[in-house]
């Protein structure tokens, strides 16, 4: 099972094209929207293990001594949900956040898909099978027999349109100041694997989210 890089620092994942007419596969990454893309944080998730580390070792110092930790529970309570967990984030926020993209790959609830040869499509002299919408998270491929020998190209791209957010009185005709608000699409993707000819036998198996 082949495993595609996941994107570096942040987030938002990036677009990746592979290709594969060179004995070293050539991979390249680019970005729909630098300056507005989402970035992810690893503060709420080390707040998380923190807060049900908290919350284990507080119930058996409860059953030990109930009325002192009672005493204690304000201060035990905000040490773990903001003391530590920033002491243990902030200053080293950049190396945590590198983690991000692994841990939303780890967290994430994955489909299947099974490619067969009648799901190839050709159209405008180029032969691929397509995942049509996905989140962009993980992308896990194996292939076998005529899909291994004449798989040629990967290409993962956002959907080609915009959001924008309206006023709360919402108008048709967006206004020079709501255009430069326009965001490019984020969150819906597509993959396409493209073929050198068409694969008759075999198969290509996808994990993905």
């Amino acid at each position: 099972m082949a495993k595609l890089k996941e994107n570096g620092n942040l987030a938002m994942n990036a677009r990746i094209n592979i290709k594969y007419n060179s004995e070293k596969p050539k991979v390249s990454f680019s970005y729909p929207d630098k300056k507005t893309q989402l970035k992810g944080s690893m503060f709420e998730p080390i707040r998380g293990v923190l807060l049900l580390f908290a919350s284990i070792t507080g119930f058996f110092q409860y059953i030990q001594d109930p009325e002192r930790f009672l005493l204690w529970v304000a201060f035990y309570v905000l040490f773990f949900y903001t003391v530590l967990p920033a002491i243990i984030y902030f200053p080293f926020k950049k190396q945590w956040d590198k983690l991000y993209p692994k841990y939303q790959s780890f967290t994430a609830r994955k489909k299947y898909h099974k490619f067969l040869p009648s799901e190839v499509i050709e159209t405008n002299g180029r032969i691929f099978v397509e995942l049509p919408v996905f989140s962009n998270v993980v992308c896990d491929f194996k292939c076998s027999k005529d899909f291994s020998d004449y798989l040629e190209e990967i290409d993962i791209r956002e959907h080609k349109f915009t959001s924008v957010k309206l006023s709360k009185f919402g108008k048709k005709k967006l206004n020079k100041k709501q255009k430069k608000k326009r965001r490019v699409n984020e969150f819906l993707w597509y993959a396409r694997f493209y073929f050198s000819k068409k694969p008759t036998k075999g198969n290509m198996e996808v994990i993905f989210k």
